[in-house]
């Protein structure tokens, strides 16, 4: 119940403090676009107004993320709020999942409005909605659900804002060239090279595979969920156990 309650309140100060004024420069920026390539004409305005909605909306969300985990928790050390919450009876565990829950759900429903809007645009200018946006929505958060866990992990382990959104970043970058990481592991001639490339390969996120670009199955985008879910209780519980060493 407390962590729900935790959870809740990340949300709506999220959505009061920053989402709101994220969908609108989304929105203007999308309106923007959409204004530009008035010049184009048929399917390929429409492409192109999708494939602009999708890249703004996983460059938003991602930049969101990476921003909020990254320093909500020495936000809250610098202005006491943190004690406050600790001097009742919350778990330290009850904290942190409370906590990303609340980031997660907010920028889910951020990731979804955006969508929706992009959508609404599409439309207005002639396109419709096809099976392929919903997936890209599903793909997007399952990315974020793990960047936003990296994040509070890097935010346990790191003692500066900057740092934690650096090795964030980092990790994301990394994440889209694992097919070129697996490559090096296997090609390279240096033995220290090899297990390096092949350790680096192993902890980053896949994030290559959740491109809803290409055709897949059922079966792989539950396998891909699977890898999600797994990758963001292995951070969860290494940023758990960094944390309950912390003193507050």
């Amino acid at each position: 119940m407390k962590t729900l309650t935790l959870s809740y309140y990340t949300l709506v100060e999220n959505i009061r403090q920053k989402i709101f004024y994220v969908l609108i420069l989304f929105g203007v920026v999308l309106l923007a676009a959409a204004g530009l390539l008035g010049v184009i004409g048929g399917e390929q305005k429409i492409r192109v107004l999708k494939d602009l909605a999708a890249f703004a909306t996983e460059s938003i969300a991602l930049f969101s993320s990476i921003f909020i985990s990254s320093t909500f928790i020495y936000s809250e050390i610098e202005n006491k709020s943190i004690h406050m919450i600790f001097s009742r009876p919350v778990k330290k565990a009850t904290y942190l999942i409370g906590r990303y829950l609340g980031i997660l759900s907010s920028l889910s429903i951020m990731i979804i409005f955006m969508t929706l809007l992009g959508l609404l645009v599409v439309i207005v200018s002639g396109g419709k909605g096809e099976l392929q946006d919903a997936l890209n929505v599903l793909m997007t958060i399952l990315k974020i659900a793990i960047i936003t866990a990296l994040a509070l992990f890097f935010a346990t382990i790191t003692t500066s804002k900057i740092t934690s959104m650096g090795f964030t970043f980092f990790f994301w970058m990394l994440g889209n060239f694992t097919m070129e990481l697996d490559f090096l592991s296997r090609m390279a001639n240096s033995f220290v090279l090899k297990v390096f490339s092949l350790f680096i390969y192993t902890i980053v996120p896949h994030l290559h595979k959740f491109s809803a670009q290409r055709p897949f199955g059922i079966t792989e985008f539950l396998l891909i969920f699977l890898y999600s879910v797994i990758y963001v209780l292995l951070c969860m519980a290494a940023s758990l156990l960094l944390f309950r060493k912390k003193e507050f």
